[in-house]
């Protein structure tokens, strides 16, 4: 026996073979499953010029000494891809996906599960020129049953059972107000919400006119802050950078106490919906208030979102713009607004839709393998990407 190999340590640094299979025949079984429903598989570049395309976070960068520039690594594939769909128009590719090696150095204090993955991780995007986002939720419904099915079959723990079975039951839909009141039922948020709407709606001007006074009046507005960081308050375990000075921003707060006491309690399958528009900068919002998109928890942990994609220039700039503005106040870790990106979306026809979904498919796996069973490693620090821990 070779020297060493009965110390503890070192074992907990074998690969497990039969996991890493399992792996495999998961994310294939998901391949199969989207190129049976018509989406082609595409590559996109892995080294960026801004980081964006996902909500929050941040990345790991490089400098190129041919190009003379930094670049950074990959944190989502999301807006090459829809340049992707925009350059290849009229050419029959209206459905694609990208199985996504990506990158973030982040760690959510409130959703350690969430971490699970961090920070090399598989991210499957997949977009179509349909017009309904929940189209998104029954596609994502058959590729977890085909990928569930590639995995069964072989030897399976109690917990892998237990992951997959939870996997199949009923996938109920909840409202995020909703689930916000289990936290404080005062807490009111679609009336402050509608309040702020409405003085904007009096004033009138373009839909994106009004889009960008709403974020505006929201993130001034007292009363929704005050609201909003007593709701935080009550979730406990509030970070140093919410208590004070211009981090105080409403939607920090109300994520907070969503990630803290809510998720954690979503075993699932749970469709999380009717969101603020602050909740993503990519989604296109249908009343001014909401965006388009749902989240899927399972164990506690978000495995996935879909959402009508916000594909109008005038309105992604009035969102890019808001992002800005939270950056010069401090907010180091949001993406990059992508003045490139842009341009590019004006050659997209006004009033086309384009709806995407993201799947990340070591969490889902992991749920489907038992490796986040009910929250089985409680709120203890992840190691890094079980999956890939060689």
């Amino acid at each position: 026996m070779a020297a060493g190999m009965n110390n503890p340590s070192n074992r907990e640094n074998q690969v497990d073979a039969a996991l890493v299979k399992a792996r495999m025949r998961f994310l294939g079984a998901a391949r199969r499953h989207l190129e049976g429903q018509g989406y082609q598989e595409v590559q996109t570049p892995m080294l960026h010029r801004r980081l964006g395309g996902f909500e929050k976070g941040t990345g790991f960068s490089t400098f190129s000494s041919s190009l003379g520039e930094r670049l950074w690594l990959r944190a989502a594939p999301e807006l090459y891809l829809k340049r992707l769909m925009i350059d290849c128009q009229g050419a029959g590719m209206e459905r694609l996906f990208e199985m996504a090696v990506c990158l973030r150095d982040d760690y959510d204090e409130s959703a350690p599960l969430e971490s699970f993955d961090r920070p090399e991780f598989t991210l499957l995007e997949m977009y179509s020129t349909e017009d309904d986002p929940w189209a998104l939720e029954r596609l994502l419904r058959g590729l977890v049953e085909e990928a569930v099915a590639a995995v069964e079959s072989q030897g399976q723990t109690a917990a892998a059972k237990k992951g997959q079975a939870r996997l199949r039951q009923p996938w109920e839909r909840k409202e995020f107000s909703q689930l916000l009141r289990g936290v404080d039922r005062s807490f009111d948020l679609e009336g402050l919400l509608a309040q702020s709407w409405a003085e904007v709606e009096r004033e009138g001007g373009s839909a994106a006119e009004r889009q960008a006074r709403a974020i505006a009046a929201r993130a001034n507005d007292a009363r929704l802050r005050e609201a909003s960081a007593n709701l935080a308050y009550q979730a406990g375990n509030l970070g140093p950078y919410l208590r004070a000075g211009p981090q105080g921003y409403w939607y920090d707060f109300v994520e907070h106490a969503f990630r803290t006491k809510v998720a954690p309690a979503l075993a699932g399958p749970v469709l999380v919906h009717r969101m603020p528009v602050e909740s993503s900068p990519l989604a296109q919002s249908s009343d001014g208030i909401h965006c388009d998109k749902w989240e899927l928890y399972v164990n506690g942990v978000r495995v996935a979102l879909g959402q009508r994609e916000l594909m109008d220039a005038q309105a992604q700039q009035v969102r890019f713009a808001h992002i800005d503005r939270l950056r010069r106040l401090g907010y180091d870790l949001l993406p990059e607004p992508d003045e490139g990106f842009l341009k590019k979306l004006e050659q997209w026809p006004a009033g086309k839709p384009l709806i995407g979904s993201g799947v990340y498919l070591d969490r889902l796996a992991g749920c489907a393998l038992g490796l986040l069973e009910d929250g089985a490693r409680g709120q203890e620090r992840m190691v890094p990407n079980l999956f890939k821990s060689y």
